[in-house]
């Protein structure tokens, strides 16, 4: 009679000590499960990293573009721009979020409510009323 070799074809059983779930199979498999969980992370922290220069550029050309500035006024806007240093407390706001602020502060020092603050927040968005 043949001893069985411990393959699966033959109906033989496994050698001692390479039971399901050990040896250098089991032991591959999760070394490549840990890799690949530690290289994902690594790819999402640089994604997720705010990058304060590219913040700036994206907010000092919607100024440059809301005051209409072109040639070398924009140029010399923009070297302002991204040379000034943002608050240290807060992020700085940008060109709508700015207008909304002041408009927001003229209605209320002119004392509108309902439709007539309605009427002058929108005309002042537009640029239709300036605030003053």
């Amino acid at each position: 009679m043949k001893k069985s070799t411990g393959s699966i074809f033959d109906g033989g059983s496994r050698p001692e000590g390479r039971g399901a779930g050990t040896g250098p199979r089991k032991r591959s498999i999760w070394l490549a499960t840990l890799g690949a969980i530690l290289a994902a992370a690594t790819m999402v922290q640089p994604a997720a990293a705010d990058n304060t220069q590219q913040t700036k550029m994206t907010t000092c050309n919607a100024d440059a573009k809301s005051k209409g500035l072109s040639g070398d006024d924009r140029k010399a806007f923009m070297k302002t721009c991204l040379s000034a240093s943002p608050a240290a407390d807060s992020k700085p706001l940008n060109s709508q979020q700015q207008k909304m602020k002041d408009c927001n502060a003229d209605a209320k020092t002119k004392g509108l409510s309902g439709a007539d603050r309605k009427k002058f927040m929108s005309d002042c968005l537009k640029g239709s009323a300036a605030p003053k």
